[in-house]
C-alpha cells in the first residue's frame, strides 16, 4: 500500500511540475538597465577615486620621509635615526589603516547603495512573473540554459513595468 501511495505521489508531482509555466529574464542587464545603477556607479567611483587620491598622498608622503632618510642615514646620530625610523613605520601604519578603513567602507557603500535596486529589480520581475501565471524565472545572465524560448522572455515586460524602455 505504500509503494503504490508513493507511486500516486511521484505522478502527481509530475504532472503538478509539468503544468508549470516557466519564463526568463537576463537579470543583469535589467540591472544595468536601471537609472538608479548608473547613479550608485557614479557615487561609487566618487568615492573610489576620493579614498585613492587620499592614499595616493599618504604614499608620497611616506616615500618623502623614506627618501630623506636614506639620504640622511649615515649622518644622523643613533637617537634621530630611531625616531625617524618610528615616524616611516608609522606612516605605514596610519597607510594600511586607512586603506582598510575606505576598502570597508567601499564594501559598504556598494552593498547601501546596491542592495535596493537588486530588490527593486527582483520585486518588479516577481509582480510581472506573477501577472502573467508564471511560477518559475530563470535568470539568463548566467547562460546555464540549452534552450529557451524568446516568448518566454520578460525583459520588455519587466523594462515596461519600470518605466525603462
Amino acid at each position: 500500500m505504500n509503494k503504490g501511495f508513493l507511486i500516486i505521489i511521484l505522478f502527481t508531482s509530475l504532472f503538478s511540475f509539468s503544468q508549470s509555466k516557466t519564463a526568463h529574464i537576463n537579470y543583469s542587464q535589467l540591472v544595468l538597465s536601471m537609472p538608479e545603477t548608473k547613479q550608485a556607479d557614479s557615487l561609487l567611483k566618487q568615492l573610489t577615486q576620493n579614498y585613492q587620491a587620499e592614499l595616493t598622498r599618504l604614499e608620497s608622503e611616506y616615500k618623502a620621509k623614506s627618501d630623506k632618510y636614506q639620504k640622511e642615514e649615515a649622518t644622523l646620530p643613533e637617537a634621530t635615526k630611531q625616531l625617524r625610523l618610528k615616524e616611516l613605520k608609522d606612516a605605514e601604519a596610519t597607510y594600511a589603516k586607512f586603506k582598510e578603513a575606505a576598502q570597508k567602507d567601499i564594501s559598504e557603500k556598494d552593498n547601501a547603495l546596491f542592495n535596493p535596486i537588486f530588490e527593486k529589480a527582483k520585486e518588479t520581475v516577481t509582480g510581472v512573473a506573477k501577472s502573467k501565471g508564471y511560477d518559475y524565472v530563470i535568470d539568463s545572465s548566467k547562460g546555464n540554459y540549452v534552450y529557451m524560448n524568446p516568448k518566454d522572455d520578460l525583459m520588455e515586460l519587466v523594462k515596461k513595468k519600470m518605466g525603462l524602455d
